[in-house]
């Protein structure tokens, strides 16, 4: 999986070859994203059978979390061609906000501090 920043939201780009969309489960909160689903062995091969076996079968999960919090409810998913794209946008508050720096100079009286 790889998650990557656009500004205004996060993407996570998962490659499930052999899986269908009804195969992943994918859940959200503010601050973790949860992919879990299952790769079924194909019908008819014995496990004794296989010589060599470089994808997992069988249950999966994986948790990521966020580097900043996103608004869940606007979460979007899709799945095209063995990929899931999934997009996570940032929640309002977690936008970075950019602050103004000022400078006084020595002939400004300064404000008496308590």
């Amino acid at each position: 999986m790889n998650l990557y920043s656009t500004g205004d939201e996060f993407i996570l780009s998962a490659q499930l070859p052999g899986m269908d969309p009804g195969d992943v489960e994918l859940t959200a909160t503010s601050d973790t994203v949860t992919l879990r689903g299952e790769r079924k062995r194909p019908e008819g091969v014995q496990d004794e059978s296989y010589r060599r076996q470089e994808r997992f079968m069988g249950r999966w999960s994986r948790t990521i979390t966020l580097p900043d919090r996103v608004d869940e409810s606007r979460v979007s998913a899709r799945f095209v061609d063995g990929v899931l794209t999934v997009h996570l946008p940032r929640a309002g508050g977690a936008k970075p906000r950019h602050i103004a720096v000022t400078s006084q100079t020595a002939a400004e009286p300064r404000e008496p501090r308590s």
